[in-house]
Formats: C-alpha cells, structure tokens, sequence
C-alpha cells in the first residue's frame, strides 16, 4: 500500500509539471475533480450514515461497505417505502444548499448594487504565493499604452502586498530577520501582473468550488434515492424494471430542475438588475445540475449493467457478495460495455450540429414545452452521462478483476488489511490508467486544433474535440476520486467501529477531514485549475485570430492578378 501511494503521488509530480501546457491543464483539472469527489463522497456518507441512525425501522441495504451477506442493522430501514422518502428527503436538502451556496456566493441575488466591475492591477505569475494580490499602479512599467491589460510590476522579494498609499505593507516571511537585516538583504525583482476584475475572478473561484463540492454531494444522494427505488421489491424482479426506475428518476429531476429555474429566475428579478453575477449563477446552477443528472444516470445505468451480466441486482452502494466468483466473461463484457456506452457520447458529439438543425426545423416553436435550449442541455448530458457510464464500468471491472485474482482478500469478513489493501492497489492501478489517457487526450486536442469545427455553445468558441476530451477528464477524475474514496472510507469506517456511537464518529472524522482539505483546495487547486482554463482560452483566441489573418491574407494575394506567376518564378 505504501508504495502504490508513494508512487501515485510522484506521478502527479511529473504530471502537473510536464512540458505540455495541455498535459499539465488536464492534470490539475483531474486533481481537482478528484478531491471533490472524494470529499463529496466521505461527508455525504458520513452525514447520511449518521441521519438514518434516527430512523426507528431498519433496511437491509446500506449505502456503505458491505462485509457479507445482508444484515438487518439498529436503526436501518425495513420499510423500502420509508427508505424511499428519506431518501428523496435528503436529496432535497442538499440540492437545496447547491442552489442557495451558488446564489449566495455569486451575489446574483443578496447582495444588491456593489462596486464589483472595478479593474485593478494584480500579480498574474501562478507559482507566486502573490498570486493574484492587488498592485498599486506607480508600481507597474509602462502603463501609458492605451487598453494595456498585461504588463511587469516591480516590487521587493520579501513582497506581501500593497497597503492603500502605494507602499509596500505586510510582514516579512523571514520572521526572525531584524529590519536592519530585512533592508539590506532586499532586492528589487520584476513579477508578472495583469489588470483583472479582482471582485469577479475571488468570486469565480468560490462559486465555482463550492458549487462543484455541493453539485458532487447532490449526485451521490441522487443515486442513493435512484437506489432504494431500483432495490424496490416491484423495480427489481428484472433489468427492464430496473431500466424503468431510472427513467423515472430522471423524470424526477427534470420537472425538478424546471421549477428551480423558474424560481432563480423571479428571485434574480427581484432586485431589479441583471449583470454577470445573473450570469454566473444560473451557469454554475444548470452546469451543477447536469453533472448531478449525469452521475445518478451513469452509476443506475451501470448497475443495470451488471443486473444483465450477472443476474443480479448490485447492493445501493455497488457492492456485490459474489464479486470472487466472478468470470473472465463476465469481466470483459463490463469492460466492453462501458467502452460501447462510452463510444456513444462521440457519435452524439459529432451529430450534435445535425440534431439540433433537424429539432429547429422540424419544430421550430418546441414540442410539447421542449426547446431549442432544452434539447441542447439534453444533448449535452447524455455525452457526459456516457463518458461517466466508462468510468464506472471500468471501476467495477477493475474490482471483478481484483478480487477473482484471489491474490487478495477482498472485502474479507472482518473489513481487515487485506481488504483495504485491495482498495488502495485499485485506486492505485485506475490513477496510473488516467496518468496514461491524459496523453491521449492531449493527442486529441492537438488533432483538435488542426481540425476546428466551432460548436454552437455558450462561449463560442469550443470545437468538438475539446468538448469531448472536457468530458473524457471529467470521467476520469471520477474514475480516481471515486477509487481513492472507497479506500479511505473504508479505513474511516473501520476505525469509527471502535468507538461507541460509530455513526457520530464517522462524521465527525468526515467533517474534519473536510475541513482541513477544502479550504487548501479551493485556494490552491481550483485557482490553478481556473488559471490554466484562462490562459488556454486566451492562447486559443490568439490561435484562431491569427489563422483568420493567415486566410485573409492568402485571400487577399490570390485576388491579385500576376502574384501567383512571381510567386512560381
């Protein structure tokens, strides 16, 4: 175990440092969907084990690690109709904060008017712990050039940040240096800077870690209510029932996301404007609810999957008793479904443009309340929901695969070493399977940009391929986030058994555990990851105005009689 997680870790090394700006784009955006995933899942498990302990019935699947057979638990549901509600009732609440975090952090509708558009000079290098720290403009080279955004700003190395006067304030980071030392060992350096709505980029990074943290804790209670509704004693007599469940659920959600919709739209009203925090909100909000869509449709569609290969109806949490036994055949056809599943997300992307040309001609006023926009958000999460069914299937059939080999104990009966050294020797095999497609994908965005076909999408300027290696990194950093949680809250579950209340405990250490990571995360992962998709979408714009010069200027040469023949000469 110590070696697989050494040798994962000095492979994100060589990842987020490599020489491809692409390489390194996709490692962080990988990263940082991983420790979203794995705290979603550690504090909605936690929150979710501790809620059902109030429950006076009991139910024989868990949301949790099974360790053989079916057990009635104190405090489960024996009612499935009852686990059915709760559930439902706790995927309200979170759905409930998704919405309320990313309206409150965007300010679109408690903050009123505010002074948020204000453009200041701020250090622009990522590697600099400055890092977007605001800079006084005398302090700043050339600024007289009209609508110059980038420039060099010139500060001391012991720099902590401007105070209003234009000097420079803050603490030295050498601490036990006198102040004589600190002014005779400063030196003048020239730093990176940039003008940037400060206001506008904090809160980007907020909303848009905090709304991927909420949207991940919301789609894994969306598959915990689509569960208890599969496991429901008419959905499961067969695939086809099972199949009809997850319809239903995302009937669900769909009536759902429409009500809200209508609902952001009068609070967003109410206070009588309309800019980008508008903007921002209702982007992050449908955005988030067509991951939770996503992924709830994903894990159901798989475990409608194994039903077909195995017989058998998998555990709410995915687990199975018979996973030891399980034969090559078996392990093939999940690996080749979720690659057949996963295939359809590129056909759909590329008759994208088809499809929707068709739909407006054909219905050009809707059909029956759906619209040209609902049908491109319906388009886009069958890609994602494809892209997530591969990285589920290869999940479990990776963990077929493991526990068949008996090479180890798989989820053996006391939950002891063996089984979490068989998680973490699975998360550690799925993070080196995503190091080494992140190169594939690379190879794709190049083909992409020799290949551009503009997509009809919200910023205008995203081709085909892009968007799809977008969904290949999100299944991916599913594909690990999840693995590396199972590991962990397996050994979170372990320890809470040896204490009194291990519900209590488990939360507890999930709320700890949260809070130590997702303030680091958010400063450091998400603003890095927020960087390098500002800085590809400035290359890319730069790219594309210099091939449509190139165009034009071919053009314009062609149109000129004789220049071909002094060309040839």
């Amino acid at each position: 175990m110590l070696f697989c997680c050494l040798g994962a870790v000095m492979v994100l090394f060589y990842m987020v440092n490599w020489p491809d700006d692409d390489i390194r784009r996709y490692s962080w955006q990988i990263i940082n969907s991983t420790i979203s995933i794995f705290v979603a899942v550690l504090v909605f498990t936690g929150v979710d084990d501790y809620v059902i302990t109030f429950c006076p019935v009991k139910r024989v699947h868990h949301h949790g690690h099974s360790h053989g057979g079916h057990k009635e638990e104190p405090g489960m549901f024996s009612s499935q109709t009852v686990a059915i509600i709760v559930s439902y009732a706790l995927f309200m609440c979170w759905f409930l904060c998704l919405q309320l975090s990313i309206m409150y952090l965007s300010g679109a509708s408690f903050e009123g008017d505010a002074p948020i558009s204000e453009e200041v000079w701020c250090v622009a290098d990522t590697l600099r712990a400055e890092y977007l720290t605001q800079v006084n403009e005398r302090h700043v080279r050339r600024v007289h050039m009209q609508h110059q955004t980038k420039s060099v700003g010139v500060m001391s190395d012991d720099f902590q940040g401007f105070s209003d006067d234009g000097s420079q304030g803050g603490f030295s980071p050498r601490g036990a240096r006198t102040r004589r030392e600190d002014k005779l060992r400063q030196r003048h350096i020239a730093v990176l800077v940039e003008k940037v709505e400060l206001v506008k980029t904090e809160r980007e990074q907020k909303v848009k870690a905090y709304s991927t943290l909420f949207e991940h804790m919301t789609g894994f209670a969306a598959i915990n209510m689509g569960g208890f509704l599969m496991n429901d004693d008419w959905f499961k007599q067969n695939w086809v029932t099972c199949s009809l469940a997850v319809v239903i659920n995302q009937i669900f959600l769909i009536i759902l996301y429409r009500i809200t919709r209508k609902l952001r739209q009068i609070i967003a009203a109410s206070d009588g404007q309309s800019d980008w925090r508008d903007e921002m909100c209702f982007h992050e909000v449908e955005e988030g609810e067509n991951n939770i869509a996503s992924l709830a449709a994903s894990f159901q569609i798989t475990q409608v999957m194994r039903f077909i290969i195995s017989g058998n109806l998998p555990e709410i949490s995915g687990d199975e008793n018979d996973e030891a036994s399980k034969t090559i055949l078996e392990i093939l056809g999940l690996y080749g479904g979720g690659l057949l599943v996963g295939s359809v997300a590129f056909f759909v992307l590329q008759g994208y443009d088809s499809i929707l040309d068709w739909y407006d001609t054909k219905f050009p006023d809707g059909f029956f309340f759906i619209y040209h926009r609902n049908v491109k958000r319906g388009l886009e999460m069958v890609q994602s929901c494809c892209a997530m069914v591969a990285a589920w299937s290869f999940f479990f059939a990776t963990r077929y695969a493991v526990s068949s080999s008996h090479l180890l104990s798989f989820w053996g009966g006391d939950g002891g070493g063996d089984a979490m050294g068989a998680q973490v020797i699975i998360a550690a095999m799925l993070s080196f399977f995503s190091c080494m497609c992140i190169r594939g994908l690379d190879l794709m965005e190049d083909y992409g940009k020799d290949h551009p076909s503009n997509l009809d999408s919200d910023s205008g300027d995203i081709d085909k391929v892009s968007k799809a290696v977008a969904f290949g990194v999100s299944a991916l950093g599913l594909l690990v986030g999840f693995s590396w949680e199972r590991a962990f809250d397996h050994g979170v579950g372990t320890l809470s058994t040896l204490t009194h209340n291990p519900a209590l405990s488990k939360l507890v250490g999930s709320v700890v555990m949260a809070l130590v990571i997702v303030p680091a995360w958010s400063a450091h992962i998400v603003s890095k990851v927020i960087a390098h998709d500002r800085s590809h979408k400035y290359q890319e714009q730069v790219r594309k105005e210099k091939q449509q010069q190139q165009r034009s200027g071919a053009q314009s040469l062609q149109g000129q009689p004789g220049v071909r023949d002094m060309v040839m000469q």
